[in-house]
């Protein structure tokens, strides 16, 4: 079967340069030069979603209303029904982290949030000499 997002380990090893931390519902993809965060938030539109960092949380909070009314031609019998519901992830950055340049995008329900590393955090490759037993 199959491994889902849902079912990876709480640190999985996907490739060499990248290592994915799975929140409830927010997975950190940890790359070379940056860190990505994506939560799909399906229903919901960027007006509705608020993004801010102070110190090392970022905070990802967001409201849905949603009302519909359905009734016949004559008007004999409606229907109108409310859904509220708010949210508020806190997600603690790893260090290295230039808060400055962080932005966030929202497309198809999808809310990614790249969070830059400072150069000084960024690992360079470096090769390693081999000495061989003599």
């Amino acid at each position: 079967m199959a491994e889902t997002a849902a079912q990876t380990p709480a640190t999985t090893e996907q490739s060499a340069s990248v290592r994915v931390y799975e929140g409830a519902w927010t997975p950190l993809w940890m790359l070379r030069n940056e860190v990505k965060l994506i939560s799909d938030l399906p229903g919901l539109t960027g007006h509705d979603i608020d993004v801010q960092v102070t110190d090392s949380p970022l905070t990802i909070s967001g409201k849905k209303k949603e009302e519909t009314e359905d009734g016949d031609e004559e008007d004999e019998r409606s229907a109108f029904e409310r859904h509220f519901g708010s949210f508020m992830r806190r997600i603690f950055l790893p260090e290295g982290i230039d808060q400055d340049k962080i932005d966030a995008s929202f497309i198809n329900g999808v809310l990614m949030v790249p969070l830059p590393k400072k150069p000084e955090a960024q690992h360079r490759a470096r090769k390693i000499e081999v000495k061989a037993a003599t």
